[in-house]
């Protein structure tokens, strides 16, 4: 489709659907085909259509679906990391070798906190993941 008719279908102006088609082409989620009138190809000759199939959306999203999984782990890895003395301590009091007045509450709650959006979006990741994956399937 021209970018003229997806504006109409979509019910946007040209200049917004512009922008996100062209968003759109930089992921890798539509193809861009220029189609000159003439054999000199100029820009003001052309007409260029878009093209979006369900496989390369749905394939492209898996991709960015495992990036976004990919860095949150490796945001539970910084976390625990930077937070490893903390999580000694609280090794050591689940073992009753030390007192649990000696750990830093805040310090703890807050990493607990950190902890459990990192899950909570993993989770969700997970989710979004299979839903593109069964699609992906379903089209081959």
């Amino acid at each position: 489709m021209e970018q003229r008719a997806i504006a109409t279908e979509a019910m946007m102006h040209n200049t917004e659907a512009r922008e996100i088609l062209y968003a759109m082409l930089r992921n890798g989620f539509i193809s861009l085909q220029d189609v000159p009138r003439n054999p000199d190809r100029a820009p003001s000759r052309t007409f260029y259509t878009w093209r979006a199939t369900m496989e390369t959306a749905c394939a492209r999203a898996c991709v960015m679906l495992y990036r976004t999984a990919n860095n949150l782990l490796a945001r539970m890895a910084h976390e625990t990391a930077m937070h490893s003395e903390l999580l000694h301590r609280v090794h050591l009091v689940n073992q009753g070798r030390m007192d649990s007045s000696q750990l830093d509450a805040a310090s703890l709650h807050k990493l607990k906190r950190t902890v459990r959006i990192i899950e909570a979006s993993l989770i969700s990741v997970d989710s979004q993941l299979s839903t593109f994956l069964f699609e992906f399937e379903q089209i081959n």
